[in-house]
């Protein structure tokens, strides 16, 4: 229906997104230190949007339940 069509919309822009962010902080950043500091917030970034979705995605199929 249009919930799961919007939030598939929602999760394609995220993705989208993220990749765009991270071509962008690659031409920026030049040295190796850098990179794993980097490395490392982004990882933790995506892992708290990963949770974050998941859980708005769980919380609104209990809704529709």
């Amino acid at each position: 229906g249009l919930k799961q069509a919007n939030k598939c919309m929602q999760l394609s822009a995220i993705a989208y997104n993220i990749k765009k962010y991270l071509k962008f902080t690659q031409k920026r950043v030049k040295s190796g230190a850098g990179m794993l500091g980097l490395y490392l917030k982004i990882t933790k970034t995506l892992n708290q949007e990963y949770k974050s979705v998941l859980k708005r995605l769980y919380l609104s199929n209990l809704e529709i339940v």
